[in-house]
């Protein structure tokens, strides 16, 4: 509320609750009873009248600054992109990147494929694969506002009711000025399990608790968990956030022997290579290097070594176990 307005609102009260109790106390009959009295009552009257116009006016001078505003943004889009894009694309821009209060800084995941075995029910033991993945990220409020950030996870939900029980979350630790977060795991794990058991959610969420970003501030995140797969299978990494990359990492524990490991970038950029050192000679290391919108991610996924038709291994593949994968719009 302006200052002016709010004044003279204060002195228009004061006036009629002079002239009201001059009315009652001062002149309690005659003419300059009524005169007070009425002159008081219509100062009342006026006021409640010109609040509700002045209400309405502020009303419509915003509605017709976020208009003026609106179209400025239009204009400048167009100015800028010489582009004349839809409304609906913009707004999908705004939401996507400039709206983003939250920000992934140092974006790495390493993921371990390990083959296991389960037993379905009434069923012989098949083969599975158990994907233990290690996530690390920094979470900066880019915002000028204070933030609260839902520390969660969204783990791919298996058919098989026995490969549920091996998907776990085995650690989640935030720290936020070299101290760690209280976060509750423990109704985070029990909510975790019974969203599992409804088929229909292809990904549940591990839910463990919030942490309050003031403007500028950042807190370091890192989580262990195990998703359960099918021998073929596939894992589609996304951000929820805008990230300023990401860096993956895939260990076989089998090797180069049964399978051949595929990805591919969810992004404008094409994957970059990264060759591995000494220390992990088998691992496959790529990254994105430019910034990420969400949504957007690597696919991976992983297919069962082919062989020739005498049974013998085929040799085409064994010198690339990890493909970087094009977009079919990109070939």
């Amino acid at each position: 509320m302006k200052k002016g307005y709010l004044t003279r609102i204060i002195l228009l009260v004061l006036a009629a609750s002079l002239l009201l109790l001059l009315s009652k106390y001062v002149f309690p009959t005659g003419l300059m009873h009524v005169g007070t009295h009425e002159v008081g009552f219509a100062l009342i009257v006026s006021l409640v009248v010109w609040s509700l116009f002045e209400a309405q006016l502020s009303q419509e001078a915003e509605a017709t600054w976020d208009a003026r505003i609106e179209r400025v943004t239009k204009n400048v889009f167009q100015a800028v992109l010489r582009r004349d894009l839809p409304k609906e694309l913009l707004d999908e821009a705004n939401n996507l990147v400039l709206n983003s209060s939250l920000m992934r800084q140092g974006f790495t995941v390493t993921y371990t494929l390990m083959d296991d075995k389960f037993c379905p029910a009434g069923g012989d033991e098949l083969d599975c694969v158990l994907v233990e993945a290690i996530m690390e990220f920094t979470m900066r409020n880019v915002s000028t506002d204070t933030i609260c950030w839902p520390v969660a996870l969204a783990l791919p939900n298996p058919v098989h009711p026995k490969l549920k029980d091996r998907v776990k979350v085995t650690s989640i630790d935030v720290r936020k000025g070299g101290e760690s977060v209280v976060l509750d795991l423990v109704n985070a794990e029990a909510n975790f399990r019974v969203a599992m058991r409804a088929n229909e959610n292809t990904a549940v969420r591990y839910a463990a608790g919030e942490v309050s970003l003031n403007r500028g501030e950042s807190c370091t995140f890192s989580a262990t968990y195990v998703m359960a797969k099918e021998v073929e299978d596939s894992e589609l990494l996304q951000t929820l956030y805008p990230a300023d990359g990401v860096r993956i990492t895939v260990f076989d524990r089998a090797g180069d022997a049964r399978r051949v490991t595929f990805a591919r970038s969810v992004h404008r950029q094409m994957l970059e290579h990264i060759p591995s050192d000494l220390r992990h000679p088998t691992a496959k290391i790529f990254k994105i290097p430019g910034y990420l919108l969400p949504h957007q991610g690597v696919l991976i996924w992983w297919k069962k070594k082919p062989h020739t038709e005498n049974g013998a291994e085929n040799t085409e593949l064994t010198t690339l176990p990890l493909v970087i994968a094009k977009a079919s719009s990109e070939e």
